[in-house]
């Protein structure tokens, strides 16, 4: 078993949440990120979508992830599986994983192992970064505070919520 010393100070996952590293996104929650990975993960498992705590732990049943986080994760993984079958009628596939990057993750795979995701034929490695940010763009999740916001601005209300302040 694996010491909580031997865990790199930053894992690249946390290092996506913060924004240090720039991935397409399609959700970035106050508990959870999902993301389009490109050059940042190598990985021989085809293309998906990656949903990882912002707190970095190891494993997915580290009793140190609130089990908050862990529903947030599932949560949000459904939502991106639910959005790639509306968009693409594939069906999603979920991995649990966290061998190769010590930070507990989901990965959500469309369709069979090494089918392409979103668009038959097309695999995403080959898209440009454009294409992968509209990709993204396309499945991504709101938060509700991005909701609230949403309805505010679209009905010319005012909210200190979404940094606005009545004049």
């Amino acid at each position: 078993m694996k010491k909580y010393d031997d865990i790199p100070k930053k894992s690249v996952f946390a290092k996506i949440a913060d924004g240090e590293i720039d991935e397409p996104m399609v959700h970035r929650g106050r508990r959870v990120v999902a993301f389009l990975p490109k050059d940042s993960i190598k990985s021989s498992e085809g293309n998906h979508v990656l949903v990882a705590p912002k707190r970095q732990v190891d494993e997915i049943y580290d009793p140190k992830l609130p089990l908050i986080d862990v529903f947030a994760m599932a949560y949000i993984a459904l939502k991106v599986s639910r959005r790639i079958k509306q968009r693409s009628g594939i069906r999603a596939l979920w991995g649990v994983s966290g061998y190769e990057i010590p930070h507990a993750h989901i990965h959500v795979y469309a369709g069979k192992r090494g089918d392409p995701m979103l668009s038959p034929g097309v695999e995403l490695e080959h898209l440009s970064d454009d294409e992968r940010a509209k990709i993204a763009s396309e499945l991504y999740i709101p938060t509700i505070k991005e909701k609230i916001c949403k309805f505010f601005a679209e009905n010319k209300l005012v909210s200190r919520l979404c940094g606005q302040n009545k004049n």
